[in-house]
């Protein structure tokens, strides 16, 4: 099972460029290897693309994505008494850097840990926040391991208010980590990079946006089943 998990990783979830590709590729062939079956092979690609439009509709993507459960944000006052951030490296980049530098200006906590790239530590660097509070932690790779470093860093010092910063998609898992570990830290959703239109005709016209939230939602509601 772990080895599937590693391969749908790999090829992402529907709405994923990296699968649009392959499924591309395998019409393309499929049209040129075996030309009695080209209709079959059209036909195939079509509605491969056709799919993704769908997919990319941003009616389509916030129905989807509403279909998690919700992590309720904590009030100010909870933030305030924040001492030490974790921020997880995953989908909506931007979101989760915006969550940080809001957390900051009412807390300013202690210590901000990344967990993730370091392309986004970086970025964290670019803050108004003095680089003796950030740190960088690359040992973990998923989620889990992110959770179970989180558990490590707070064992070996006072830290009682604890949070963590994952976008509102990855939030959910995040939240059935924590619970089920026994931690006592807040678990903080960000917002999406670019957020969904809500009314108008914009919520009917495709845009890569709302696709990447469609993938990344689609991915997050398999991953609670497995782990359920």
């Amino acid at each position: 099972m772990s080895s599937l998990i590693a391969i749908a990783k790999l090829v992402g979830a529907p709405g994923s460029l990296r699968l649009l590709e392959l499924a591309t590729v395998a019409g393309l062939a499929w049209i040129y290897i075996w030309p009695r079956k080209r209709r079959s092979g059209w036909l195939f690609l079509g509605a491969v693309f056709a799919s993704y439009l769908v997919l990319a509709l941003p009616v389509v993507a916030a129905g989807v994505a509403n279909r998690l459960p919700v992590v309720v944000s904590p009030s100010d006052a909870e933030i305030r008494e924040i001492r030490m951030l974790f921020v997880f490296d995953g989908d909506n980049r931007w979101g989760r850097l915006r969550e940080v530098q809001r957390v900051y200006q009412l807390a300013e906590p202690e210590r901000i840990v990344l967990l993730g790239r370091l392309s986004v530590y970086k970025d964290l660097l670019l803050m108004p926040i003095p680089r003796d509070r950030l740190a960088h932690d690359t040992s973990s790779f998923n989620t889990e391991s992110q959770v179970r470093r989180v558990q490590e860093l707070l064992r070996r010092g006072a830290h009682p208010h604890a949070a963590i910063i994952a976008s509102r998609l990855q939030a959910p898992r995040v939240q059935r980590f924590v619970t089920e570990s026994g931690l006592d830290v807040l678990v903080l959703p960000a917002g999406l990079d670019v957020e969904l239109p809500m009314h108008g005709w914009s919520r009917w016209r495709p845009a890569l946006s709302a696709l990447a939230v469609t993938r990344d939602a689609i991915y997050e509601l398999a991953a609670l089943r497995y782990y359920r």
